[in-house]
């Protein structure tokens, strides 16, 4: 009887010792299986990172010292004015938001809502938005939606640079001679980098 207690108790302990052994086996796969998740994630962000200052870098080789002569844009009202004249104020340059109608919607709304909460400590009036439509009727609606219509907002054709091609809205600071510089293209997959860049362009106003 007492024989047959003890191997009772040794078969218990050796089914509870396996099963101990087996939770600590899943629970340890498991958390290798999220160790390896997070740890590929970083590394995507990474070249997703890496990635956006190369496209930044080229295109900011690409499309800087250009001029925009001659360039004319169209007020709410419909008003044609030289792009020249919106320095007649005074100011010395002015961070413009580029986008189109043919952008892609989210990216145009990342490009500029997050220049929006950037606006006050730049300087509104050194923020400048210009649109690329053809309809300034539907230009006209679509300001309010961006929350942009009692901001610098203008319209204007398409100018002779090579960031016109790229198919995403961007950013550049223009001077009083009208010369392009700090180009930069915001993407919303990585928020930060759009931060860190109007951090520095805030420095220069």
């Amino acid at each position: 009887m007492e024989k047959d207690k003890l191997l009772i108790m040794i078969i218990l302990s050796l089914f509870a010792i396996n099963v101990f052994t087996l939770v600590c086996f899943f629970q340890f796969k498991h958390q290798k299986v999220v160790d390896d998740m997070i740890k590929c994630n970083q590394e995507d962000n990474e070249r997703d990172e890496l990635y956006a200052y190369k496209v930044n870098f080229t295109t900011n080789i690409l499309n800087s010292n250009f001029k925009l002569d001659n360039v004319m844009i169209k007020d709410s009202i419909n008003n044609i004015i030289p792009l020249k004249e919106l320095f007649h104020s005074g100011r010395k340059q002015m961070l413009v938001c580029r986008f189109s109608k043919i952008h892609c919607e989210s990216c145009v709304n990342f490009a500029i809502q997050n220049l929006r909460k950037w606006a006050d400590s730049i300087g509104v009036k050194n923020v400048i938005f210009l649109g690329n439509y053809q309809n300034n009727k539907i230009f006209n609606r679509t300001k309010p939606l961006y929350g942009i219509h009692d901001m610098n907002v203008y319209n204007s054709s398409t100018f002779k640079i090579p960031a016109e091609e790229l198919g995403y809205p961007y950013y550049f600071v223009l001077d009083s001679s009208l010369r392009i510089s700090n180009v930069f293209v915001p993407d919303k997959a990585i928020p930060k980098i759009t931060n860190r860049y109007l951090r520095n362009v805030q420095k220069k106003f």
